[in-house]
């Protein structure tokens, strides 16, 4: 498969300084067009069969495409070597070694993001502007008491991106620990302040900050062990927990 077609489609879009994070922009649609994106594992076929539209179906085979292309740049080897599994929770890893590189994916629409990392586990969450409904239902599931205090002082034509940059910073974080949505987001509190924040989340510390990309809100994290001292491995101090 010539490489030069897949790498047009994935974009190096920031490497956040200290953290050891590099984040790829993929643009699927694009992929989908330029390359063969045929599944190269029988899980991977499974699950594509499962979407109701063949667009969707495309998309997903292109994101994973596109994640053993970035892996196999990382690890200097050919994407054909690039073996994928699952952790006991359910989170992608590699097969032959889980922590040689560490990495998460998210896609909504057209767009993915990839994130990587040798220093500790990542999260990426992504959301197109509109993909997501914020209704009283949603809200009252995602905020805690203090972030609901928070939202009802918000202008209500600035709350469907406040909703999303919060839903994401949540998310990534869940997906840092291996954990996803099998914690009640409204279990944290992240907060509406668009900077990087720390949080805890069980024995785990995790930072998490905001990825600026138009049309749409996105955030990454990084997930730290907890030292028996109670401190946090890499210099990092949770600020905000269960």
């Amino acid at each position: 498969m010539p490489l030069d077609a897949i790498a047009a489609c994935v974009q190096a879009v920031e490497t956040v300084a200290g953290e050891h994070v590099c984040i790829h922009r993929i643009d699927l649609d694009l992929l989908a067009q330029r390359a063969d994106c045929t599944a190269r594992e029988e899980r991977d076929a499974w699950r594509a069969s499962r979407f109701r539209f063949e667009r969707d179906r495309r998309r997903y085979l292109a994101a994973r495409l596109a994640l053993r292309h970035v892996l196999g740049a990382a690890l200097g080897v050919d994407l054909a070597a690039v073996r994928l599994a699952e952790d006991g929770n359910g989170k992608p890893c590699l097969a032959d070694d889980p922590d040689r590189c560490h990495f998460n994916l998210s896609h909504s629409g057209g767009l993915a993001l990839i994130a990587l990392s040798r220093a500790a586990p990542v999260g990426v969450d992504l959301e197109l502007a509109g993909m997501m409904n914020a209704d009283e239902d949603l809200v009252a599931a995602c905020l805690c008491p203090a972030e609901r205090r928070q939202w009802d002082a918000i202008a209500p034509a600035a709350r469907p991106r406040a909703f999303l940059d919060l839903w994401t910073r949540k998310e990534a974080a869940l997906k840092a620990v291996g954990l996803g949505l099998s914690v009640p987001p409204a279990d944290l509190n992240a907060g509406f302040e668009a900077r990087p924040i720390d949080l805890r989340i069980g024995e785990q510390s995790v930072r998490v900050w905001p990825v600026d990309m138009e049309g749409a809100s996105a955030s990454v994290a990084i997930a730290f062990a907890r030292c028996a001292d109670g401190g946090v491995e890499g210099d990092q101090k949770p600020t905000r927990g269960l």
